[in-house]
């Protein structure tokens, strides 16, 4: 029964982090939409499909940091995580830098490519790309609090910044369209960064075995 009760304790906090993880991802498209701003809303979600390629690279490495993480838990515990933390955040910021650039200087070709429909998303895809900049630190802060067993502040960071996210887009999609979709999606980026960040350095270490 003690282990049951600990397993739900670290697993049921990701049930409203799924959940405020879609809406992060969506609530801006559907106010947008709900607007009445259809014509901004497909510049916009042009721009979030040219961006995506980014996403891609940050969530692979991030495939491939969880493990490595993961060892060095079991070899240190979180002090070992702690040390080796800095490392982690520059690689995570490559992963997203390296091919964000790529599609900056790609953006003449893929006009070219589309066609003049795509110059109206243009001018979007610089902003967009700066609301995945957070997640560089959040995925590497995540691997810390992830590993000390404390999920629920993994809950509350993702809850927290859609609340965000949510409030701002009803507040200032109305006012201001795609720019007010914007605000909102980068406002909860960094607000789910900073909170995690902040959660890894409350983690307290424990006996990794």
């Amino acid at each position: 029964v003690r282990r049951l009760r600990a397993s739900l304790r670290f697993a049921l906090p990701f049930l409203p982090h799924f959940v405020a993880q879609w809406l992060l991802g969506a609530a801006d498209w559907w106010i947008l939409g709900k607007a009445g701003f259809e014509e901004e809303l497909g510049s916009y979600s042009l721009a979030a499909q040219v961006a995506v390629p980014v996403n891609m690279v940050i969530t692979a490495w991030n495939e491939h940091m969880g493990p490595e993480m993961g060892e060095h838990f079991r070899a240190g515990g979180i002090h070992e995580m702690r040390k080796r933390l800095p490392q982690v955040r520059l690689s995570y910021l490559a992963s997203a830098l390296i091919p964000g650039v790529a599609v900056l200087l790609g953006l003449p070709l893929i006009a070219w490519v589309v066609g003049p429909e795509f110059q109206s998303a243009i001018v979007f895809v610089p902003f967009l790309l700066l609301a995945i900049l957070p997640n560089t630190l959040y995925f590497s802060d995540f691997q810390i609090v992830y590993h000390g067993g404390q999920t629920r502040w993994i809950g509350g960071a993702t809850v927290t910044a859609s609340l965000i996210n949510v409030g701002l887009g009803l507040l200032l999609i109305p006012a201001f369209g795609a720019y007010g979709a914007i605000v909102a999606r980068v406002s909860g980026a960094f607000a789910r960064a900073l909170f995690v960040v902040w959660a890894a350095s409350k983690v307290i270490p424990a006996d990794p075995r």
